[in-house]
């Protein structure tokens, strides 16, 4: 891809009630908020490290047959956004590195950070409960099994939620959950993939438009990223969960 060439793509977040969906852009919610509020901010879409260029045996200087294929699995893993798989493939090269004495361009520590703040983003107790068993760091374990058990009180609410809105006595949807709308318009020639809180939520193709409707609970933060696999591209921000009417604008660097 040339770097002359513009890169465009606007994420905006809104208030409004609604069900996981896409819709075409002309189909735009008319939702609440203030819109006094509306803000924009800039994204770049940068370049990242892509394990599958990296060859671990090379570096490595082993003969192990399982690092020729190593940096595809940890690709596809990234892919289908696992950080169980990416823990796992963390220790498989952990274990490679200390035979070896060397490190590579992609190291398990990295796999394991990554692994471990995706686990995290995303807030599924049996994810969470994997990580706990798989990591050997002890800091890492604490706020793991910290964030186990707020996910797993979490469930038990969400739980209660749909068991009341099914006998008549609740609401269809929590009252503590944020119901937001993610407006995606990619002015770019490559398809974009997008992701809230490390779950895939819809794939914007190039020069379209798309509405995507999220459920999350207010409290903490919400990650928004757009992410083309295909060019290594990448572009990500975090930002609080109440804030309404934000635009992010994303081009290339």
């Amino acid at each position: 891809m040339s770097m002359n060439r513009k890169i465009l793509a606007m994420l905006t977040v809104m208030t409004g009630i609604g069900v996981a969906t896409i819709c075409p852009a002309q189909d735009t919610p008319k939702g609440g908020g203030d819109k006094s509020q509306q803000k924009t901010v800039q994204l770049k879409l940068e370049k990242f490290k892509q394990a599958s260029s990296t060859n671990f045996a090379s570096s490595l200087k082993l003969p192990f047959e399982s690092l020729a294929s190593l940096g595809f699995r940890i690709e596809q893993a990234r892919k289908d956004s696992d950080p169980v798989a990416l823990a796992a493939l963390a220790n498989e090269l952990g274990v490679a590195e200390k035979v070896s004495g060397k490190k590579a361009d992609v190291t398990s520590a990295d796999l394991a950070k990554e692994a471990t703040e995706l686990a995290s983003l995303r807030g599924v107790p049996e994810e969470l409960q994997a990580l706990v068993l798989m990591t050997s760091d002890t800091s890492a374990q604490s706020r793991l099994n910290t964030q186990l058990e707020a996910a797993k009180q979490l469930r038990a609410r969400r739980a209660a939620d749909a068991k009341a809105a099914a006998g008549g006595s609740g609401d269809a949807a929590s009252p503590q959950s944020l119901r937001g709308t993610v407006q995606v318009i990619n002015l770019t020639d490559d398809e974009l993939e997008i992701r809230i809180n490390g779950f895939r939520s819809g794939r914007s193709f190039a020069n379209s438009s798309i509405f995507l409707t999220f459920f999350d609970v207010p409290g903490g933060t919400t990650r928004l990223e757009a992410i083309s696999f295909f060019e290594g591209l990448k572009a990500f921000k975090t930002i609080e969960q109440d804030v309404s009417f934000t635009t992010f604008v994303i081009q290339e660097n």
